[in-house]
């Protein structure tokens, strides 16, 4: 027998093996597709996308449980097949009956290495849903941005720019404002510079954070004193981009008249970023050093402030600084609050005790709400109330009355809250793990989390009761991308919660 032959038949038996192996962890992945534990579901999905069964990902975008089809848009995302991609261009994906699928479809587009066509997902945009519409909007900024558009034409960019001037919702108006300048469509200076005189405050908010052409900083100026003080902060948020002398004196003018706390604290923050001066919130020192700086002046280099590795760990929510004066309060009261400690007592009773602490801590001339959430969300108010005394007592009442148990749905919670324009920023009390509603995983959470507040500019916070440390490094990445703040509290000595 000749050596060649003797290779083929060992190599064609090493392949037949690795077949029979493939084929075989294949069966098995299908096996625990079928398993009625989430987690288990879950993990078959990452299974089946490392062995290419792209279908079987597909389907599972559909599962009952959050966990399980996270887990497939994640997966999605990875692939580098033109051809299931192509799939997914179609009835299987962006014209799928189920809206959440659509939803998730589009998402995925926007993340994937593929090149995508352009006409394929703009033609998702449905006027009925304003999820999709603005998922295809920041989908096609991203893949623009990123190079992976193809076939960007004036049909394209005539439906963007039908969104900008007649959609429904501000924020898809604002989402199609960015796309187009992803896209790098000649049109849109002049719909940025249009956006400034537009009645949605989200709109003239957006065109704050996307400008850069010439010109801005006037517009800038005459926009710093807006009446509505989420495009306030977009314009603080812009001079960051800018630390030369104009943006000082625009800062230290604002710190003079502004009436919201979360924005004076923002001002003071960057002077004090800018000098290296620690003044507070009086303008008087700020105005001084600013009549002595002279018309060319650039900031020195100012030491930064070391890193935190996590969320700081503080003795209760009661310690929790206050930095908003228009704060909306989220509380999770799934299964775990109500678990009986050794002493009878439960972490809603102690909870009780510090919500009434901050609470309390709240100036009158501040407003609120409470939306405790289990399967969903059961807010106190609809939209935030002035902190009178009477107010603070009878949320707190009802808060401790409630017996709502369930699921820890905190994505839906947070929709409702981030549609009060009036929030500008949320603290989310929990124990860290997301357990119902239509997202679970916290790493997709926070890239979603950050483009719904986007154009808003809303804080999110965390204080996080019995924590894991894995739990808590996720949320402190929320608050670090949102510009809010995360703690760690410890009710139960027995030692953290959580996945």
């Amino acid at each position: 027998m000749s050596w060649l032959r003797v290779l083929l038949i060992v190599f064609g038996g090493v392949a037949l093996g690795q077949g029979r192996e493939a084929a075989q962890a294949l069966d098995e992945a299908r096996d625990q597709l079928r398993s009625s534990y989430p987690d288990a579901r879950a993990r078959a999905v990452r299974k089946l996308a490392q062995l290419g069964a792209w279908k079987e990902v597909r389907e599972a975008l559909e599962d009952r449980d959050a966990q399980v089809a996270d887990a497939a848009q994640l997966a999605m995302a990875e692939v580098t097949d033109p051809e299931v991609l192509r799939d997914w261009l179609g009835r299987a994906g962006l014209r799928d009956r189920d809206p959440w699928v659509r939803l998730r479809i589009v998402q995925v587009l926007g993340a994937v290495a593929l090149r995508v066509p352009a006409r394929d997902l703009v033609g998702a945009i449905d006027p009925r849903d304003q999820r999709v519409t603005r998922a295809v909007c920041a989908s096609l900024e991203a893949l623009g941005r990123r190079g992976n558009l193809e076939g960007i034409d004036g049909r394209v960019l005539e439906a963007l720019e039908g969104v900008w001037q007649r959609g429904r919702d501000e924020a898809a108006r604002a989402d199609a404002l960015a796309a187009l300048m992803g896209l790098g469509s000649s049109d849109g200076w002049r719909l940025i510079e249009a956006s400034y005189g537009e009645q949605e405050a989200l709109v003239r908010a957006a065109a704050v954070r996307l400008d850069g052409g010439p010109g801005w900083r006037g517009r800038l100026e005459r926009v710093a004193a807006d009446t509505d003080p989420r495009v306030r902060l977009a314009c603080l948020e812009r001079l960051r981009d800018e630390p030369t002398r104009f943006s000082v004196e625009l800062l230290v003018d604002r710190l003079e008249q502004e009436p919201r706390l979360r924005l004076r604290l923002a001002i003071v923050a960057q002077l004090c970023a800018l000098s290296g001066l620690k003044h507070r919130d009086d303008p008087r020192p700020w105005r001084r050093w600013l009549q002595a700086l002279p018309a060319d002046w650039t900031p020195e280099e100012v030491a930064a402030e070391e890193e935190d590795d996590g969320p700081r760990t503080d003795a209760g929510l009661g310690a929790w600084p206050l930095p908003s004066d228009r704060i909306a309060i989220l509380v999770d009261l799934s299964g775990s609050l109500w678990v009986e400690r050794k002493d009878g007592t439960s972490r809603k009773t102690l909870l009780d005790d510090e919500l009434r602490a901050l609470l309390e801590r709240l100036p009158r001339d501040a407003a609120f709400n409470l939306v405790p959430y289990a399967t969903t969300p059961d807010p106190w108010r609809p939209a935030l109330v002035p902190a009178e005394p009477r107010h603070v007592r009878a949320a707190l009442a009802e808060f401790e009355g409630s017996r709502l148990t369930g699921k820890g749905n905190v994505w839906d919670a947070l929709l409702v809250v981030l549609a009060d324009p009036a929030v500008d920023t949320v603290l989310i009390v929990t124990d860290g793990a997301p357990t119902g509603g239509h997202r679970w995983d916290l790493d997709l959470m926070a890239e979603l989390i950050e483009r719904e507040r986007r154009w808003s500019g809303v804080a999110i916070s965390s204080v996080l009761v019995d924590s894991s440390k894995q739990l808590q490094k996720r949320w402190a990445t929320i608050a670090e991308r949102t510009g809010g703040t995360s703690i760690a509290v410890a009710f139960e000595p027995a030692g953290p919660i959580g996945r």
